[in-house]
């Protein structure tokens, strides 16, 4: 993995501790914006699993991606929760259009746009 993963390895319990939440607000107005089908979400740059686990509310099936080990090391477990470790931009452990929701919290300005952007069509739902 990169450097920038080994950055966030070594704050992973720090993060895990004071990260603050994303307010219910925010989730209301996602899945009220969703076409019915809520069986996988991708989670992105999931970390410790913040959005990761709240997502697993409304799906039967979560997947979330980190490139860090410290932080998948600090995740929460959930029973609707599948976590892998792999950068943005290497989204194969979803298969091609079987994902109904692809989330980034705070991690986007962190990776390969254009990669990042094409793994994503590659994996969402044809609409």
């Amino acid at each position: 993995m990169s450097s920038l993963s080994h950055l966030f390895d070594d704050q992973a319990a720090a993060y895990a501790s004071y990260r603050p939440s994303y307010p219910d607000s925010l989730y209301g107005a996602i899945y009220a914006r969703m076409s019915p089908g809520r069986a996988l979400a991708l989670d992105v740059g999931c970390g410790t699993g913040q959005v990761t686990t709240r997502l697993a509310d409304e799906f039967e099936q979560v997947l979330g991606l980190d490139s860090s080990a410290g932080q998948l090391a600090q995740a929460v477990s959930h029973p609707r929760v599948r976590y892998g470790q792999a950068p943005a931009e290497d989204l194969s452990a979803a298969e091609p259009g079987t994902v109904d929701l692809l989330t980034v919290a705070t991690a986007y300005h962190w990776f390969d746009h254009p990669k990042f952007l094409r793994e994503a069509r590659r994996v969402l739902k044809p609409q």
